[in-house]
């Protein structure tokens, strides 16, 4: 991780801390005390977010335009204070594979290993509800433009692997990223009502000449 991209997050979580619009704190959802009985987990406000989708994303509608202009290395910050986003957690780094940019998989693959220490246990009762079931997260990740994405967070129950997919391709291809020759830089956090809303912030950079290749995932 260079010098620049630290000094960047570093900024992000002071003013995370230290704005006035960001000074609203995540508001755990409510822990059912009730053991005996085996309840989906009652997440009032996720239920209403839902109702109010008129229909689910189509994620095979075709790339859209870039919304960003005239972006700048600290779009990713403007876009994460105007969101009033809060917990901003570091997920992973990783160099990608030739799958995670491959068009037809569609996904980039997180190590299990490692999101079971970071990213797993920042997650919701509901929302790892919606992952063993199969329906995964739906959430928006920002490049360093400050462009948003809509993508979906799932658990694949057959590989046992965490993946973020939806339209991860369409980043890939936005931001012109190669396998083997860009790492990742990946971080989550919460912004919406009570902040109960999982959002991804992907930055990368180029390797370094003679940097050993990553193994297929």
């Amino acid at each position: 991780m260079d010098a620049d991209f630290s000094n960047l997050l570093m900024f992000a979580e002071v003013a995370a801390s230290a704005s006035p619009l960001l000074s609203n704190s995540i508001t755990t959802p409510p822990n059912n005390n009730n053991h005996n009985k085996k309840r989906k987990p009652n997440d009032s406000n996720n239920n209403n977010n839902n109702k109010k989708m008129k229909k689910p994303v189509d994620y095979n509608m075709p790339c859209k335009k870039l919304t960003v202009k005239n972006p700048s290395p600290r779009g990713w910050i403007e876009a994460y204070l105007r969101l009033k986003a809060t917990s901003l957690i570091w997920a992973m780094d990783k160099m990608l594979t030739s799958s995670d940019t491959d068009p037809h998989q569609n996904r980039l693959l997180f190590p299990t290993s490692l999101i079971g220490h970071t990213l797993l246990p920042a997650l919701t009762p509901y929302e790892r509800y919606n992952l063993e079931r199969g329906v995964g997260i739906e959430c928006i990740t920002l490049d360093h433009k400050g462009q948003d994405w809509i993508t979906r967070f799932s658990y694949w129950k057959s590989s046992g692997g965490y993946t973020l997919n939806g339209k991860w391709s369409c980043f890939v291809k936005g931001n012109g990223l190669r396998a083997g020759f860009h790492t990742v830089q990946v971080r989550t956090f919460r912004h919406g009502p009570q902040n109960l809303n999982l959002g991804f912030i992907v930055l990368f950079e180029e390797n370094q000449e003679g940097q050993e290749k990553p193994k297929e995932d």
